[in-house]
């Protein structure tokens, strides 16, 4: 007579705990790669804020134009300023007009630390009216500090631009600026800089 054959009760209990044992390591791999990846994706977000916001203030100070203008109470502003109130506001080509409207190809766009939040302004108008405001857009949090500085073709660093007027009785050009320089402290990321190069 022939016996069926099978699997014993300690064969079937061995590959029971095998199969819990490959289970429970699986179990922890996905945790860790899911506790990994919330613990990164703070950060993650951060830096891809930091490259939106870099990029932004390097396409805005390629288009920068010598344009001068008036606050609200109708006293001239340079072109480019830098420090003081804001981190640095300059005139900007290059103004977006997909309504093919008639309207100015200049834009005045101030960059300033609002708190921990870098914010770009943009004003509607280049000459000002006391009520003239400009419209904010914060671009990155966690900023403890924001600064601006200039080089002039004499190779000279400036926390402020060099005043351009050239002095009764000279012939000397005043140093012209070459490059802006943006220096953004960023917690968990430390400093970051970025050097633009003035049309």
């Amino acid at each position: 007579m022939d016996r069926q054959q099978g699997f014993t009760l300690v064969e079937v209990l061995v590959a029971l705990a095998v199969v819990a044992v490959v289970a429970l390591l699986a179990h922890q791999m996905l945790k860790l790669v899911i506790t990994g990846e919330e613990r990164l994706a703070p950060r993650r977000r951060q830096l891809a804020a930091l490259q939106i916001a870099m990029a932004t203030i390097q396409r805005d100070l390629a288009q920068i134009a010598d344009r001068p203008v008036r606050d609200g109470f109708g006293r001239p502003r340079p072109a480019l300023v830098l420090g003081g109130a804001a981190v640095l506001e300059f005139t900007r080509a290059g103004r977006p007009n997909p309504m093919d409207r008639r309207q100015a190809d200049l834009v005045r766009i101030g960059y300033r630390l609002r708190g921990r939040t870098l914010v770009r302004e943009v004003w509607p108008v280049l000459d000002r009216v006391q009520s003239s405001a400009p419209i904010p857009v914060p671009l990155l949090d966690e900023v403890t500090d924001a600064t601006a500085r200039v080089r002039t073709d004499d190779g000279a660093w400036h926390a402020a631009v060099p005043d351009r007027r050239r002095e009764a009785g000279t012939t000397d050009q005043p140093p012209r600026p070459v490059a802006i320089e943006v220096t953004l402290t960023i917690d968990r990321v430390g400093r970051v800089r970025r050097l633009v190069p003035v049309p």
